[in-house]
């Protein structure tokens, strides 16, 4: 936290407002009201919008992570990845990205035990019986010729 505010309070007062600009465009439209303010408490009522939207953030990725683990069928799963994939910013057009990739963005929004399931299905993924064949060394391949 002490670490973002020092970054925020970095800032110059143009550099500032272009960042309360972006945050409008994507949907902030409550910020406006903080852009007629001295600099110094924009700068505070900035920082805090940051806090509150991260924590936004993590509880909805908790929440999603916690309906993606109970899932009881497909639809109820296939639904709550997508959400995931789409809180954390993915594009779901395309290739869907793998739990190796998303690891990085889950473990510090997750709790405890949901950290603790992700780091050993990661730990899981990097065995070489579940990589895509074109990445499988080529010791781990077995052909069968009938003769």
């Amino acid at each position: 936290v002490a670490e973002r505010f020092a970054l925020i309070s970095k800032w110059s007062p143009s550099e500032l407002r272009s960042a309360i600009g972006e945050c409008i465009a994507d949907g902030g439209l409550h910020l406006q009201t903080i852009l007629e303010l001295r600099t110094s408490d924009m700068r505070a009522a900035f920082f805090l919008e940051v806090l509150e939207a991260e924590a936004r953030v993590k509880g909805a990725a908790a929440t999603i992570f916690a309906q993606l683990t109970t899932a009881t069928d497909a639809l109820s799963a296939q639904r709550a990845y997508h959400e995931l994939l789409v809180l954390l910013g993915f594009s779901t057009d395309g290739a869907s990205p793998s739990l190796l990739q998303l690891a990085p963005l889950l473990l510090p929004v997750l709790p405890h035990r949901s950290r603790q399931l992700v780091t050993i299905l990661c730990s899981k993924l990097a065995h070489p019986q579940y990589l895509p064949h074109a990445t499988r060394p080529d010791g781990t391949i077995m052909r069968v010729v009938i003769v």
